[in-house]
């Protein structure tokens, strides 16, 4: 059975989740999957070329997508607060894997720096919209993506108290 190239990517954001990076080995993803290695080489030439894409589907699938739908949202106000609820009520392991594989790879940090700007960037356009003078938005945006970054690598794990929460860290990062 041959796996379609999204399968093997969304296998390796699980492998990142739960075993990191040290966990994305050729063997291990193959059994994991009930494939040959044929399966895998059809679509990546190597480890490296497959770990390149799987960094590349994280940045759209988890980043760029994320950012996209929440534009779809009627104004800045909206998208924080439903932003802010998704970082609440979403599991952290993927971007602590990451940040911990960016540890020790420079491409990795590279990736990681992009995404961090491209966050930021998006946060700050947002309160610019609300209204709020340039500088503050910047401050702004930069703290609640520090807080995100905190959040991953320090999970609060009382998921309904964060919750609960949610609407009011998103209105007095609003005002």
């Amino acid at each position: 059975m041959r796996h379609a190239k999204s399968d093997w990517l969304d296998h390796g954001i699980e492998v990142l989740k739960t075993a990191g990076a040290t966990g994305l080995k050729l063997e291990a993803m193959v059994g994991a999957m009930r494939v040959t290695r044929g399966s895998f080489y059809w679509h990546f030439e190597n480890i490296d070329a497959f770990k390149k894409e799987l960094l590349e589907h994280w940045r759209i699938r988890i980043n760029q997508t994320q950012i996209e739908q929440l534009s779809q949202l009627p104004n800045s106000a909206e998208q924080i607060e439903e932003l802010v609820r998704r970082v609440l009520a979403q599991s952290q392991e993927l971007e602590a894997a990451i940040r911990t594989w960016a540890g020790s790879d420079p491409h990795v940090a590279e990736i990681v720096k992009d995404i961090d700007k491209m966050r930021v960037d998006y946060l700050y356009a947002a309160f610019v919209q609300l209204g709020v003078n340039p500088d503050e938005a910047l401050a702004r945006a930069t703290l609640m993506h520090w807080a995100y970054v905190g959040r991953a690598v320090a999970p609060y794990h009382d998921e309904k108290t964060l919750l609960k929460m949610a609407p009011v860290l998103a209105a007095a990062l609003s005002k």
